[in-house]
């Protein structure tokens, strides 16, 4: 097995073409990056907004040096190494845009088709690329953001777990199946009259799961707005590789625990649209 050298003997970087600088949004062009602050509790690095493009490259550089995160991990969050599939097919790299200078597009090339929910132009940052099976799977229409992971104690998380289990999803399911405008995207995305109904029922359709956006092994909730039903091949399996790869080396909290080193990290992390319900990578 792989294991990444100790912090005090970090690995050079391999050997990669310099990431062109990318434009924003706006039209300009990322400002200088600052350095990144360490907390007093020596826990994850903090990195500034301004620059996202080279914070991200910064956050994996800083991962990739101290061994926390293995070479083709590194690789996809680049968007390199070997492809999932080929260009256009789920998973694989996008299309070029039809028109990539019209602002209706998003940050992953994708057009934005009109009425749909959520705004990307905010979460300025890389589209989302990740690893699958040592492979680099890219996530149209979501985007990479930076943020700092605290895996929280044992006892909060299968507490939480258990109630997910129990009835949120089923609750989930069943909230997001009957109001019109969240049908419209079921619909959309190709889910059958069937599997919909199936959903009024509280039944999970074939071949999709219900995510937590905000990692229940993080800091994230059981409230419907950090839930998200994904196609499972390859997407959520996807994500939950992803953040094995990242947080794999992180022991639990103890309660009551402040974040340090031990149980917190910076890393890379995705970000769906806001109001969007189902994710199928169309």
């Amino acid at each position: 097995m792989e294991r990444g050298p100790a912090v005090d003997h970090p690995r050079p970087l391999p050997n990669t073409e310099e990431v062109p600088e990318r434009q924003l949004p706006s039209g300009g062009v990322p400002p200088t990056p600052t350095n990144p602050q360490r907390s007093e509790t020596e826990g994850a690095a903090s990195y500034t907004p301004d620059d996202p493009y080279r914070q991200i490259s910064q956050v994996l550089d800083d991962s990739y040096r101290k061994g926390l995160i293995k070479k083709y991990v590194y690789d996809a969050g680049r968007g390199e190494g070997k492809m999932y599939a080929k260009p256009g097919e789920p998973g694989g790299p996008p299309l070029p845009a039809s028109d990539a200078s019209d602002a209706s597009t998003s940050l992953s090339g994708q057009a934005v088709r009109p009425n749909e929910p959520g705004d990307l132009a905010r979460f300025v940052g890389r589209p989302f690329s990740t690893s699958l099976y040592k492979k680099t799977v890219f996530l149209p229409d979501v985007v990479t953001r930076v943020m700092e992971y605290h895996k929280r104690p044992r006892s909060e998380f299968w507490s939480l777990r258990y109630q997910f289990n129990g009835k949120v999803r089923k609750e989930f399911l069943i909230r997001i199946s009957n109001d019109p405008e969240t049908v419209i995207q079921l619909k959309r995305a190709g889910l059958t009259e069937e599997e919909i109904e199936g959903m009024r029922r509280g039944e999970r359709p074939d071949g999709y799961q219900v995510h937590h956006k905000l990692s229940l092994d993080d800091e994230g909730t059981n409230d419907f707005e950090n839930l998200i039903l994904v196609k499972e091949v390859p997407f959520h399996k996807a994500l939950s590789a992803h953040q094995t790869s990242w947080t794999n080396k992180l022991k639990p909290a103890f309660p009551g625990e402040a974040s340090n080193s031990r149980n917190t990290a910076t890393v890379l992390w995705p970000q769906f649209r806001e109001g969007v319900v189902v994710y199928t990578g169309r």
